[in-house]
């Protein structure tokens, strides 16, 4: 069984509900992991380009 401990210190079974904000530091471990293992798919590939912002 998974136990997901979160910033604040409480623990959750599931991530149900929750969602992780687009710049947070997981999903650069997340990428890295990928890499490792050598699966460079399509989102992989999205995720070494950079945002692009709003020009308005």
């Amino acid at each position: 069984m998974i136990t997901h401990v979160m910033s604040d210190g409480t623990r959750r079974k599931s991530m149900d509900g929750i969602t992780i904000p687009r710049d947070h530091p997981v999903y650069g471990v997340i990428q890295k992991m990928y890499k490792m293992e050598g699966i460079e798919g399509e989102t992989t590939q999205k995720a070494d380009k950079k945002p692009k912002g709003r020009t308005a």
